[in-house]
């Protein structure tokens, strides 16, 4: 949804790559490059984080102070300020900016926080979220929040209608009882969920993303189970032409005989 809303807004999407080498060294550098393009070049961005890009908790430290006041300390050295005010000279004339290192700084701020979006991607499941809000009081006192409730039964089979439409299951009365299983399926994990908690107080969580999740799994267990058969069919097939060429041999060698 950030991502079609961007496309839909002119923005270019920033995430942060997930990948065992990616440090706060390699995070600085992107941040820096943020902004520049928003901050120098006014470019729109929307800076997109979900959990898995949280390799470090240390990165939420950047986070924090992106998101409290757009000042991260210590992420330009005051060469690389120079620079940036000296290609800002001109917007900030303009602007009625006075000349100065603090409101240069000021300008350079306040275009970063006009043309960066923060979005966070959380899942509120277990205490991760409960703890880094503790920790990182921004995450929560200067964002927006959006809850995404759970979809109704016609949306979920409508989304795997959607997904199982260019696999091979026959006739398309196959493909839309599939469609609704799938729905009831999800739908009755929620409400067993519902049991579970009543019983053990704990929760289980059934998300959208659980639910694309259960149609990848049913396209990837479909797809194995065929190439399974494929090749039992032809283990089959071989076996029966060996049969049939050992029959014919023995016929040939009786007939010799």
């Amino acid at each position: 949804l950030t991502k079609l809303s961007a496309y839909i807004c002119g923005h270019v999407v920033e995430t942060i790559p997930v990948t065992s080498s990616y440090g706060i060294n390699e995070l600085k550098e992107d941040l820096k490059e943020m902004y520049r393009k928003t901050g120098v070049k006014d470019t729109s961005m929307v800076f997109l984080i979900s959990d898995s890009h949280i390799v470090e908790e240390r990165f939420l430290v950047f986070v924090n102070d992106l998101l409290a006041s757009g000042v991260i300390p210590n992420l330009f050295s005051n060469e690389e300020y120079d620079t940036i005010f000296s290609s800002l000279r001109k917007p900030a004339k303009d602007a009625g900016i006075p000349d100065s290192r603090e409101a240069m700084m000021e300008f350079f701020i306040n275009r970063v926080r006009c043309a960066m979006h923060v979005v966070l991607c959380f899942s509120p499941v277990g205490d991760v979220l409960r703890v880094r809000a503790r920790k990182f009081p921004a995450l929560i006192n200067c964002t927006s929040i959006d809850m995404f409730h759970e979809w109704p039964k016609d949306a979920l089979v409508s989304v795997a209608q959607h997904f199982l439409k260019d696999l091979e299951l026959g006739e398309q009365g196959t493909k839309d009882n599939i469609a609704h299983h799938m729905a009831e399926v999800h739908t009755s994990v929620g409400t067993a969920s519902l049991e579970y908690y009543d019983a053990e107080k704990r929760h289980n969580y059934t998300t959208p993303k659980s639910f694309l999740e259960l149609i990848d799994f049913y396209k990837t267990l479909l797809e194995e189970k065929r190439t399974e058969m494929l090749e039992l069919i032809a283990r089959y097939e071989t076996g029966l032409t060996t049969l049939k060429k050992t029959n014919e041999d023995v016929r040939s060698l009786q007939l010799d005989l």
